[in-house]
């Protein structure tokens, strides 16, 4: 009678603790939303944060069984950018797109004349044209009321908007599902 108790008891307490963590991290986001900090600007490479925002999203890519690769020609271009928020949106992209794929998710860098940044591709349905503005409205979700916030997409937006980036959306030519762009302006000087 005494381990059926238990068993229960520390079921309980593991919902507990995984609704205090889903609530902490509601916080969070929303704190990162509403903040108006200025920017404080590093040169990083597009390498070097790409492989953070993998490292911190492993055991999420494990444990949905989605693989993930970096995959860029060249050499990593360098950033002028607010480091911990661009991981922020590339981390909130990322995930978005592991939260839709069936298998596969591939990022990687680009670098034309004019602007650089990242791509993010799933092999998931993609974004219906008629969301594809919608998804970086606060709060706006397409998942189930326990399952999403509608903030990721909402702060990465404005992470972009700070740095005089932003994001477009299509489909990608490769993997059939959604193709992500983060854009920012190739330049050194402060927007």
């Amino acid at each position: 009678m005494r381990s059926v108790a238990d068993a229960s008891l520390a079921s309980a307490l593991s919902d507990i603790r995984r609704e205090v963590e889903r609530v902490s991290s509601i916080i969070r986001q929303l704190m990162d939303f509403s903040r108006n900090n200025p920017l404080r600007r590093q040169s990083v490479t597009g390498d070097r944060m790409l492989r953070s925002v993998l490292a911190m999203l492993s055991d999420e890519f494990n444990r949905h069984k989605i693989d993930c690769r970096i995959e860029a020609a060249g050499q990593s271009p360098f950033f002028h950018v607010d480091r911990l928020r661009i991981e922020q949106a590339l981390s909130n992209v990322v995930r978005n797109a592991l939260q839709a794929a069936d298998r596969r998710v591939r990022i990687g860098w680009f670098e034309s004349h004019a602007n650089k940044g990242f791509v993010v591709e799933d092999d998931g349905p993609g974004v219906d044209s008629e969301l594809r503005q919608r998804i970086f409205e606060p709060f706006f979700t397409t998942k189930a009321a326990n399952e999403g916030t509608g903030l990721g997409l909402a702060v990465a937006h404005a992470a972009l908007e700070a740095h005089g980036g932003y994001i477009q959306i299509d489909r990608s030519p490769d993997l059939g599902g959604a193709r992500m762009r983060i854009i920012l302006p190739d330049q050194m000087e402060e927007v």
